[in-house]
């Protein structure tokens, strides 16, 4: 079986300069080998489109296996409650919480599917990297839109710019499509 990669609710944010109004994450469905995994949840406001884009795609909240969070802001963990019977992963700078599962390393959770620390946002910011009919890499607010690729910019809230940049430059050179964390999916090849 070849990974399916589906973004079932592409994120956005909404700017006045660099305030940020509104901000709801991209999030997106892995159906792997062992498997239905999904990246980020969104925040809490967009649960009713989440539950809708859910079945859309035919899966049942309890059928998701593992809950892969990018990183622990509330606009990306929003509605993790809905995953009754998943296992919850984060990597982070601080205890991410008795419900997840903490990732130190760079570590494979299925065939085809990498967990790959992305630091700059935050320091515990992770990406997954998915083989499927296309090398696909899901960045979180590593990558937060695609003009932050296409005017090479790190996210406008970061802990460490160059750490940013350096996580920009592992994706692009990784990956044929990007799922950034707030937008829809784009190739890059």
């Amino acid at each position: 079986m070849i990974n399916r990669v589906e973004v079932l609710l592409p994120g956005m944010i909404l700017r006045d300069g660099k305030r940020i109004l509104e901000a709801h994450s991209t999030v997106t469905l892995i159906r792997a080998k062992r498997g239905l995994i999904l990246v980020d949840t969104s925040d809490h406001r967009w649960r009713q489109r989440l539950i809708d884009a859910l079945d859309a795609a035919d899966v049942d909240p309890a059928e998701v296996s593992l809950v892969v969070s990018t990183h622990l802001h509330h606009d990306h963990v929003g509605n993790n409650d809905l995953f009754r019977n998943a296992r919850f992963l984060a990597r982070t700078e601080e205890e991410p919480g008795p419900e997840y599962a903490a990732v130190g390393e760079d570590m494979d959770v299925d065939q085809g599917v990498r967990l790959m620390h992305l630091p700059g946002h935050t320091m515990g910011t992770m990406g997954v990297l998915v083989q499927a009919e296309r090398v696909y890499f899901i960045t979180g607010d590593a990558l937060p839109t695609k003009e932050n690729f296409d005017k090479w910019l790190p996210p406008g809230f970061h802990q460490d710019k160059e750490a940013a940049l350096r996580s920009m430059e592992l994706m692009r050179d990784c990956a044929e499509v990007l799922v950034p964390g707030h937008g829809p999916a784009f190739p890059i090849r």
